[in-house]
């Protein structure tokens, strides 16, 4: 399980614990139970918070917040120290519907669980870097007192063991989605043997629509409403921002030559929303690209920018659509392969036509 799933079941695991107690009111004890109700609102947020507001966050909160309501009245008595030994039959069916809704959330979130690697079956090291600054004036590693980072940077490489191939692959997610929700298929590349540097760029989305659905908690889910439902407003956003994408394959570069040395070949890969800015990179660099690649052009991708969201966001691919997911990683695992494969004849045929002018 992951972390997020962890979280989320235990969030609902409170919500069981409140509602349950209706069973046992000869029980003092468990009466006590009620002031887990706050903290499940508290917890619910925080969730928010730290991953966004998703599907499955939204509706933990409005369970949360709809069991704190139903029981701001047993709070009451709870803090005046008054007990009963009966609940009357409204709360009574209240606290059962409540039950069996978290009971079925609970039911859902283990069955459209993402996957998960084992750690036999993981050859990579994954690190993140926190960097602060803006795509005008460059990027730096973010410092203890500096202000919150503005762009992640991933490196996902193969373990020391393992024989490291060129050139290294740079990525920008779309700007839907982020390097977490590709992890399946970045992942598996590295396996083969390839340095994948990928980057989370909050600027590539700042001020996207100019008004509370800017707030970073919310942001992302609404980028992904609009593209779903209003896709001219979107596409039109969208053509303004492929300069700064190219911005960030360009401080991907700086940023990869500092780690690896100015001699690096690399590939570059998107999808969809900044599979344009390929066009524009590939010719600034010519002697340091190798290739290039969009991963929306691969026909078993199920869901095109948006990430593996059939590996690693099943509830999210269920309401997208999809009723088959990819919980064993395989179709990842294949789409992996064709672009290992891609990358290598890329790498093949720049190296033979490297070695031709050397020899003119």
């Amino acid at each position: 399980m992951n972390d997020k799933l962890i979280s989320e079941l235990f969030i609902l695991g409170i919500q069981i614990l409140i509602c349950i107690r209706v069973f046992f009111v000869q029980q003092k004890t468990i009466v006590s139970i009620v002031i887990l109700s706050p903290l499940s609102v508290l917890l619910s947020i925080l969730q928010i918070c730290i991953w966004g507001l998703g599907i499955s966050e939204g509706v933990i909160f409005i369970i949360s917040l709809l069991i704190f309501i139903g029981n701001t009245h047993a709070l009451t008595r709870l803090q005046h120290h008054l007990f009963i030994d009966l609940y009357n039959i409204p709360f009574f069916i209240f606290s059962v519907l409540m039950l069996i809704v978290t009971a079925l959330c609970i039911t859902l979130l283990l069955y459209l669980h993402p996957a998960y690697y084992k750690k036999s079956q993981l050859h990579t090291v994954t690190t993140k870097t926190y960097m602060t600054g803006s795509l005008q004036t460059g990027y730096t590693p973010r410092q203890i007192f500096d202000p919150l980072p503005n762009m992640t940077i991933w490196t996902i490489q193969p373990q020391k063991n393992l024989e490291v191939k060129q050139p290294v692959i740079l990525f920008v997610p779309d700007l839907r989605s982020n390097t977490q929700n590709y992890m399946p298929v970045l992942q598996e590349l590295s396996n083969k043997g390839f340095i994948v540097i990928s980057a989370d760029c909050q600027e590539l989305t700042k001020n996207w629509f100019h008004s509370y659905l800017d707030i970073p908690q919310i942001r992302s889910s609404a980028i992904v409403y609009q593209s779903l439902y209003h896709s001219e407003a979107f596409e039109n956003i969208l053509q303004t921002r492929t300069d700064a994408i190219v911005n960030v394959y360009d401080h991907l570069i700086a940023y990869s030559e500092s780690q690896f040395g100015k001699d690096t070949k690399y590939y570059l890969l998107a999808d969809v929303a900044s599979a344009q800015a390929l066009t524009i990179v590939a010719p600034k660099h010519p002697y340091k690209i190798v290739g290039v690649y969009s991963l929306h052009y691969d026909t078993d991708y199920q869901t095109p920018g948006y990430g593996c969201l059939d590996s690693t966001d099943p509830v999210t691919a269920w309401l997208h659509g999809l009723r088959t997911f990819d919980q064993d990683m395989f179709i990842a695992r294949y789409i992996a392969i064709k672009t290992s494969n891609k990358i290598q004849n890329a790498y093949a045929s720049y190296h033979v036509q490297e070695v031709s002018n050397d020899t003119q």
